[in-house]
């Protein structure tokens, strides 16, 4: 099964000749930037700890783990870099290396930093290609910046059930938002998509009481959560638009409903409804 989060880009995965990528972004494993800086792999991850702040999750690296890694493994770029038995693993971007050339320090250090950002981190496609001119970006306060990057740790503390795909859109729309382009590309949202009857019915509410709950988190319907599609009227033959969730909707919702079923979903400040203690059912 092909997952929406891993991009293999060829190659035989033996080294940083041969680059992999992960959510659209270039990566690169711990033992391979340890080979290139010539040091230990322990030693890489020994800086990583005793550094964690200089080190932005989705911007600096990616920790897999879980079903996502059981599927990393089974791609061939991944499955020659990867211990099988590798309970996690770490994805250092182009920003990631950067921080641990910082750390080491050594001019030898700047030098493998400085190589693998023309040649490795360049890499696409096979083909070798110029760094593409960029506008000088917007002049942001450190405190904005910090407090940007903590968005994610602090989202998924909120919402603990979101998935990695779901915190990546979030952090690319506000990024793109307040640096005018992403950190972070968009993740491939995916494919499948579901009826708000098919998540209610797993959630064992209604779907109008679904969509109450969605209107009370305050969920938009836009192009980064899901779609109108086609289907079948419930009271004729018509072919009528219904909205779908995508994946990354679906987690906001199943999230929302959690919430809810846990009594801490807040109605919207202009409302007087009170919330029921249980669903009743009725629309």
């Amino acid at each position: 099964m092909t997952s929406n989060n891993i991009t293999p880009t060829g190659g035989n995965g033996n080294g940083p000749a041969n680059p992999i990528a992960y959510k659209g972004v270039r990566v690169m494993t711990t033992e391979m930037l340890a080979q290139a800086f010539g040091a230990a792999p322990g030693h890489i991850y020994d800086n990583f700890r005793k550094n964690e702040a200089r080190f932005p999750a989705f911007v600096a690296f990616f920790k897999v783990q879980g079903a996502e890694l059981k599927a990393l493994k089974n791609y061939p770029d991944f499955s020659r870099v990867v211990d099988k038995r590798a309970p996690h693993l770490y994805l250092w971007t182009e920003r990631g290396a950067f921080a641990h050339a910082k750390i080491l320090g050594t001019d030898e250090a700047w030098s493998v930093h400085e190589r693998l950002v023309d040649t490795y981190f360049a890499v696409k496609e096979g083909r070798i290609e110029p760094p593409a001119k960029k506008e000088a970006p917007p002049r942001i306060s450190g405190a904005l910046l910090r407090e940007l990057l903590s968005f994610p740790e602090k989202l998924r503390a909120a919402f603990p059930s979101l998935s990695e795909t779901a915190l990546q859109a979030a952090f690319s729309k506000l990024s793109g938002k307040v640096l005018g382009e992403p950190l972070l590309p968009a993740p491939d949202l995916g494919s499948q998509m579901f009826t708000a009857a098919e998540i209610a019915e797993a959630h064992g509410i209604t779907a109008q009481r679904l969509g109450r709950i969605t209107n009370e988190a305050g969920i938009a319907r836009d192009d980064t959560t899901g779609k109108n599609l086609l289907g079948k009227s419930e009271h004729s033959d018509k072919q009528v638009p219904h909205w779908h969730w995508n994946e990354h909707g679906k987690s906001l919702v199943d999230a929302a409903i959690a919430i809810w079923k846990q009594g801490r979903l807040l109605p919207p400040a202009n409302s007087n409804t009170k919330k029921p203690d249980a669903d009743s059912g009725v629309a």
